[in-house]
């Protein structure tokens, strides 16, 4: 009797929960939200809404519709959300000319409605305002306009309530699956009469539990949180090549499952919360770990190296970098165009003495940095400028103020704000007009914390490690106009003009040039910064800089060997 009573109730559960997660996915409203775009083009041109909730744009998250003549509002519904921190509208790519009128969102907790669009950040178009409506015009040779809408900290999060009609709903799943239930049972009683209760009710949610991840691609019961680790993820393998390399494919399936397991945040979440705070040890040793008054630092292989002695640059190769630079600068000479290189410090390097004590006593001087510069000094190369030395004294001198963030690889806005000045006093002695670098008491920063602590993101504890950051504000900032454009790969070039300043300078950069662009933008009338380390002849003829600044942190110190290309394949 007890067998038949829990085979009816775990029918019942399991009918139910597939009943009402199919209709929470495909009917039901809980979690969604509206968007409505008025907007007048051409018959035929796509308009495309990205929306990001939680770390960036991505193809998954999109919807599209094509224009249609007389028809001038477009509506989108996004469904299964917990909260929505901006949006993109990609017009078609060859578009002329458009006309946006309003955007309103429905079904966020304040919602949403925005009637003028330029100050929105655009790639790729002019944004003209008139009374009623803005115009929208895209710049010549550019393949992807769009406009990126900030949703405000108020109106982020979903409202979630269920409609009455969401009520009929789920009365009708309980209903059905009590029907099922009183249908299958007697069968799965039949199936399993020679077994005990406990070994029926084990195998049972075995099975739960080992075809979840696959369930749930069709229910949809649980949607995974997007991507919050700082790295990126297997990409699944091509089904054909299983007949040609058997064993590479299932080990690049192996991996990719493993990073899109559905419940893998959790269980990595779970497991970081427990090892860090019962036990004080990082989760993952190979990607990070924890130093002393619980610093983290990156577990990247070249920098465990460069602090063990293992890895030390011989002669041909701080040669060959010389080479390289030496040959950089003569080429940007002859365009009559300053060049400057500089090298921003690992954590490893400036806050030794915080490292691990079995880290502290394998570490051996002159790291590959301090080689290399004491190699360009030698060699008299006037345009390699030293912030390594700055921040390391900065931090033995002034402890408590932090030149790098606790849970992050990047030097906080204090030290790229110290590497700024040097950077800029040493480009001043050839170049005078760039001006008076800024001081300290020019600056105001507001304490910021944050989620986007990379190496806490990393162990999925961005929440409990949040990143103090600081607003950096000072006089004439609000001068400095801001424009984004298409740029290498992934990442967009930032240009900023300052009417108040003389000259252009083009920045060569990597993620440790985020707090220099406004600094560096304070003293030339053009700043572009392009997240690559090739400088390209074609950029240089398109931006006509006075000045060019390699920034290159000494993670990536082997990036240094990259030549300039003159000549490119279109």
């Amino acid at each position: 009797m007890l067998k038949k009573i829990v085979s009816y109730i775990l029918t019942f559960v399991v009918a139910a929960f597939v009943l009402i997660s199919l209709g929470k996915h495909y009917v039901f409203k809980y979690g969604n939200i509206q968007i409505a775009i008025q907007y007048e083009s051409l018959q035929g041109e796509d308009i495309t809404l990205y929306w990001n909730k939680s770390k960036g744009f991505s193809a998954e998250n999109k919807l599209t519709q094509t224009t249609k003549f007389g028809e001038y509002k477009y509506e989108y519904e996004v469904r299964d959300l917990d909260s929505l921190l901006e949006i993109r509208i990609d017009p078609y790519e060859k578009i002329k000319y458009a006309i946006i009128k309003k955007l309103t969102i429905t079904g966020l907790q304040n919602n949403f409605e925005l009637t003028h669009f330029e100050k929105c950040s655009s790639s790729g178009l002019v944004i003209y305002p008139f009374k009623d409506f803005c115009l929208l015009k895209r710049i010549a040779n550019n393949n992807d306009p769009y406009l990126k809408i900030k949703i405000p900290k108020e109106s982020k999060y979903v409202l979630k309530k269920i409609e009455s009609g969401d009520i009929i709903l789920i009365t009708i799943c309980l209903m059905m699956a009590m029907l099922l239930s009183y249908l299958l049972t007697p069968s799965i009683i039949k199936r399993f009469s020679n077994h005990t209760l406990l070994n029926t009710v084990l195998f049972f949610f075995f099975v739960l539990i080992v075809s979840s991840h696959w369930t749930n691609h069709f229910l949809k019961f649980y949607t995974p949180p997007a991507n919050l680790e700082n790295r990126r993820l297997a990409q699944e393998p091509n089904v054909d090549s299983i007949l040609i390399q058997p064993k590479q494919y299932f080990k690049k399936y192996d991996a990719w499952f493993t990073d899109h397991f559905d419940y893998r945040q959790i269980l990595v979440k779970t497991n970081s919360y427990l090892r860090i705070n019962l036990f004080q040890t990082s989760p993952i040793p190979n990607a990070m770990f924890i130093g002393k008054n619980f610093e983290f630092y990156s577990g990247n292989d070249l920098l465990i190296d460069d602090v063990t002695g293992k890895r030390r640059l011989n002669e041909q190769e701080m040669n060959y970098i010389y080479q390289n630079l030496k040959i950089k600068y003569n080429t940007l000479k002859d365009l009559n165009i300053g060049y400057y290189v500089t090298m921003p410090p690992s954590k490893q390097t400036v806050y030794e003495d915080l490292l691990p004590s079995y880290l502290r006593k394998q570490a051996k001087s002159d790291k590959m940095a301090k080689q290399l510069g004491d190699f360009l000094v030698k060699n008299s190369v006037q345009y390699y400028v030293n912030v390594i030395d700055i921040l390391k004294q900065r931090h033995k001198y002034f402890p408590k103020e932090r030149v790098f963030y606790q849970y992050d690889i990047h030097w906080s806005e204090r030290g790229a704000f110290f590497a700024y000045q040097i950077l800029m006093n040493n480009i001043r002695i050839k170049y005078p007009w760039v001006g008076n670098t800024l001081q300290m008491n020019d600056i105001k920063l507001d304490t910021v914390y944050t989620n986007q602590a990379d190496l806490a993101k990393l162990i999925l504890l961005s929440e409990q490690y949040k990143k103090e950051t600081y607003e950096m504000k000072f006089e004439n900032s609000d001068s400095i106009k801001e424009t984004i454009e298409n740029g290498v790969f992934t990442y967009p070039v930032f240009r900023y003009f300052n009417p108040k300043a003389v000259g252009k300078v083009l920045v060569y950069r990597d993620s440790y040039s985020e707090q220099w662009k406004k600094l560096i933008a304070h003293h030339f009338r053009e700043s572009t910064f392009i997240w690559d380390q090739n400088i390209r002849l074609s950029q240089i003829l398109e931006y006509k800089p006075d000045i060019i600044i390699q920034e290159n942190c000494e993670m990536f110190l082997f990036d240094l060997f990259k030549p300039i290309i003159l000549n490119e394949k279109k």
